[in-house]
């Protein structure tokens, strides 16, 4: 089960992981009072569980009510790979001086999990491992549940990370692992994860998938699983066929 940004995030919030300030909005008018109450540039994110927004037009940056309920209008009810926008959130633009990337998925073909890591974040993992396999750290994690913060400083260290960066870095990526494996996780990944000018590191994204096995062990996901999930897809599951929405009209 995919969860939306905005509900990844909150789970993030539960385990010490800072994220920027936001809200979620279903009509235009919500999001221009979101935009009352915080009173700076925001961005403005269609909330659908897939990737592609910023190339569909689903992100828009915003500094006034009106541009607020301009792109709110634009972006609600419109489709990105399928799914329709049924609501935003909208969050504080961060003033960040560098974009990072971080993830823990489960590699079913190793049967164990892989954490990845790059100073370079922004773009596509893909992007990243073809244009710059030099600054992606890869490491295959047997036992997930027993790692240690000094074991992910120790790999992060190899791509020339040092000091405070390097302490608070390392100490991120053990929240984030504890994350990803309490809540019995198959992706989680921060893309970007920003590094402030203050020298803070904010999760300005969150793409996080549940494993439906684990589900009965989190009862306050199931209650979001009607929510997100699209309803074909969900039938397909349950049966044990896998059903992709591509989008798109026959005939």
């Amino acid at each position: 089960m995919k969860l939306l940004e905005y509900q990844g995030k909150a789970l993030f919030s539960g385990h010490g992981i800072v994220v920027p300030w936001g809200k979620v909005a279903k009509t235009p008018e919500e999001a221009e009072r979101v935009f009352e109450e915080l009173r700076m540039p925001v961005v403005v994110k269609a909330q659908v569980a897939t990737g592609g927004r910023g190339k569909a037009g689903g992100v828009k940056l915003a500094s006034s009510s009106k541009e607020v309920k301009g792109a709110a209008s634009a972006i609600l009810g419109m489709k990105i790979k399928g799914n329709v926008v049924r609501s935003l959130l909208v969050e504080e633009a961060l003033d960040l001086d560098k974009e990072m990337y971080l993830s823990f998925t489960v590699d079913s073909s190793n049967s164990n999990v892989l954490f990845m890591f790059s100073p370079e974040g922004g773009m596509d993992i893909e992007e990243l491992a073809r244009e710059k396999p030099d600054r992606l750290l890869r490491w295959h994690i047997e036992d997930v549940g027993s790692t240690k913060e000094y074991e992910l400083r120790n790999r992060i260290r190899k791509l020339g990370l040092r000091g405070k960066e390097l302490v608070e870095l390392s100490s991120l990526a053990f929240r984030v692992c504890q994350c990803f494996y309490k809540n019995d996780l198959l992706l989680l990944e921060i893309n970007p994860l920003c590094r402030l000018k203050d020298g803070r590191f904010v999760a300005a994204d969150a793409k996080v998938e549940v494993d439906d096995n684990a589900l009965f062990r989190h009862e306050e996901l199931k209650a979001v699983e009607e929510v997100i999930e699209d309803p074909f897809e969900r039938e397909a599951r349950e049966i044990g066929v896998t059903y992709v929405n591509v989008g798109g009209n026959v005939g």
